[in-house]
């Protein structure tokens, strides 16, 4: 009956410490014209990006369940940048394409979890069989199914996204770019010559190479370069 507890305790651990990380954001945080005409066509137009966060939230989760989660992957965050022929840009979200890999993910973490638990469960001296007959004591099917209802309560994919709709709050503003250098300011006047990205870029793909100074978006020391986009 003790070991009993121990594993329904855990259980409840689990579903306490999944709820907690993601209220505390686990996932977590963003010239003049050029010489020739073919410059500005190839680098203006909309260009879909991803942020791969995916070891951001794992790390987190392992530093609260105190166990590495391992082999889960694919929390992208997919987004359309538009460099427009006007000077102007805007950064949106790409909502749905993020929502089916969240999904996908969120479906990794809950195996992971479940793997996890038969192994403990397992040091315990139960077998597979047990544990479930355990967890069907407390009204589910087996350790699957209450995981599956653990995650739809405390990890989602939309609890996920949610984090990241400050980023594009006003995600918009002008740009102009120059030798390799791409500055975006919210208006005109607010462009500083010492905060910009720098680009390489080609007919079907713009890369972000790397930061300077304090720019919009994304900061220098940001672990996301390169940053690689494909054109729309």
């Amino acid at each position: 009956m003790r070991r009993h507890k121990k594993i329904l305790v855990l259980l409840m651990t689990f579903a306490v410490i999944f709820g907690a990380c993601l209220a505390q954001g686990c996932g977590g945080n963003s010239a003049e014209e050029d010489d020739t005409a073919e410059a500005e066509a190839v680098l203006e137009g909309t260009w879909r990006g991803g942020i791969d966060f995916s070891t951001v939230i794992n790390e987190q989760l392992s530093d609260s369940l105190g166990t590495e989660i391992e082999d889960v992957s694919g929390a992208i965050l997919y987004y359309d940048l538009a460099l427009d022929e006007d000077g102007t840009w805007a950064l949106g979200l790409a909502e749905s394409d993020t929502l089916a890999v969240l999904e996908t993910y969120v479906e990794g973490v809950g195996d992971w979890l479940v793997s996890y638990l038969y192994d403990y469960a397992e040091e315990l001296g139960y077998s597979n069989e047990d544990y479930d007959a355990l967890i069907q004591n407390e009204g589910y099917d087996d350790l699957t199914a209450y995981v599956k209802e653990m995650m739809q309560d405390s990890l989602t994919a939309e609890d996920i996204l949610s984090y990241f709709d400050d980023l594009f709050d006003a995600a918009e503003g002008v740009f102009k770019y120059e030798d390799g250098k791409i500055w975006l300011a919210e208006t005109g006047n607010d462009y500083d010559d010492e905060a910009y990205f720098t680009y390489e870029v080609s007919s079907d793909e713009l890369t972000i190479t790397g930061a300077v100074g304090d720019t919009l978006l994304l900061d220098p020391e940001d672990d996301v370069y390169p940053l690689k986009m494909a054109r729309e």
